[in-house]
């Protein structure tokens, strides 16, 4: 059958032939459809990277900003000397660098009452002065309530005899401190890191870091005092100068890394083999195993408040995802400062200590992304600054304290939802009392 054909039978049956010939309003309109289809693809494609550039660059376009609250005007733990009617006082003359430890049952609940676990002094026997003491220990306390209200906090009293968690060794003379306690969930054990003092064969003070463990064995029976840890290891034995040393477990490549102070920078090491007991320096090569330095200005008109020193705080801790994830971490840091020589307590002593932070890249722990312009926390209360001169919160009689003008922080816990970025710090002033206060990690709208 022809084509002719075909098409009669088509009629025949009423179907009406049809050509492929479009009419002329359709190639008209046709051309202005494709290009008007084809700009909103663009304009929906610009769209599109516009937004996703936007959402990984809003660090950029935000002012990330962590603010600190006190959440008391009053110490938590005071000695003897602080007349504060709603704490119980602690029988040492000073106390400071509050590591917070997470107490856990045999099934692994963490406690809801916060333990501490930090550093104590008394004086020597025959003290030739206020600064002439005992080698400092660490000892323990703990809320005889669970709560966060700052109006309703009592701690259990430090008591020279039954507070204590751990002895310095004989070749710790002057004692240890800076305890930093971290929890490894997979391996069900504490960690504790910390500086031992001593002295080298001129009569030179060494301060060295060390560790010690706490397995489940121990802390599922609750203990978690002398006897109970495990023996002292060194830690970088060959550094004789350290500040202050904290882990940070399982990082973004499964690597754990140490970070530890050395006057004045605070520098990286890492585990080998994952072995939480044995470290190395990172490379020294371009300059990798220091993490953060002081701040440039020592010298200047503008001194900045960690221009002097920094030191590493408690262990970092993960933001959230709307903070990118990053980790937040917390150090101490110190500057020179004039005309203070000679107040509160101590002789020539001119320096003051704040408390700083620093973002961590979620990506690689051991980069920087961001740092405090200025303190999270400084001293300002009289039990922060050992300025004890109106005596109004103070018994009579010689009040003075180790470090004076001077804030410094160990331990920490994440409070709230995940999403919130609220954490509790706790922290010491004037190397004597311990306070605590609440940061809050948000962008600036």
């Amino acid at each position: 059958m022809t084509d002719d054909q075909l098409e009669s039978s088509y009629d025949d049956y009423g179907v009406t032939s049809q050509t492929s010939t479009s009419p002329p309003f359709l190639k008209q309109i046709l051309p202005k459809l494709l290009g008007f289809g084809l700009l909103c693809g663009i304009i929906v494609s610009l769209t599109v990277i516009l937004t996703v550039t936007l959402i990984l660059t809003r660090e950029k376009y935000k002012r990330r900003v962590v603010i600190a609250t006190r959440l008391s005007t009053t110490p938590l733990i005071a000695n003897r000397y602080y007349i504060n009617e709603d704490q119980d006082i602690s029988q040492y003359r000073y106390n400071s660098l509050p590591a917070y430890f997470q107490k856990r049952n045999a099934s692994g609940e963490v406690d809801e009452h916060d333990y501490l676990i930090f550093e104590a002094t008394s004086l020597a026997a025959l003290p030739k002065s206020d600064f002439d003491v005992d080698a400092s220990k660490f000892v323990w306390s703990s809320q005889r309530v669970p709560t966060s209200d700052p109006d309703n906090q009592q701690w259990r009293h430090v008591d020279l005899n039954d507070a204590t968690v751990i002895d310095p060794e004989v070749s710790s003379p002057l004692g240890i401190a800076q305890p930093r306690v971290v929890y490894s969930e997979d391996r069900e054990t504490y960690f504790m890191f910390y500086v031992t003092k001593g002295k080298d064969g001129k009569g030179d003070t060494i301060r060295q870091l060390a560790m010690r463990h706490l397995p489940k064995t121990e802390w599922e029976q609750g203990n978690f005092g002398p006897g109970a840890w495990s023996a002292e290891k060194a830690v970088l034995a060959h550094i004789t100068s350290v500040d202050a040393g904290v882990m940070l477990h399982k990082s973004f490549n499964n690597d754990t890394y140490l970070f530890f102070g050395e006057h004045p920078n605070i520098r990286i090491a890492r585990a080998v083999d994952g072995d939480l007991e044995d470290w190395e320096e990172l490379p020294s090569k371009d300059s990798q195993n220091i993490l953060l330095r002081p701040r440039d200005g020592r010298h200047s008109d503008e001194v900045s408040f960690d221009s002097e020193r920094v030191s590493p705080g408690p262990v970092p801790l993960q933001l959230s995802e709307d903070q990118g994830g990053h980790y937040l971490f917390l150090y101490n840091s110190r500057q020179v400062v004039d005309g203070y020589q000679k107040e509160n307590g101590r002789d020539f002593w001119n320096f003051r200590g704040d408390i700083g932070y620093v973002i961590l890249d979620r990506d690689d722990n051991t980069k920087v992304i961001d740092r405090a312009s200025v303190p999270l926390l400084s001293p300002t209360l009289d039990w922060e600054r050992c300025d004890f001169s109106t005596k109004s919160q103070f018994h009579t009689g010689s009040v003075v304290g180790l470090e004076p003008n001077t804030v410094q922080v160990a331990g920490w816990k994440r409070i709230g939802e995940p999403e919130e970025d609220r954490f509790l710090i706790y922290y010491s002033g004037c190397g004597s009392f311990i306070g605590a206060a609440e940061l809050k990690v948000q962008f600036q709208k």
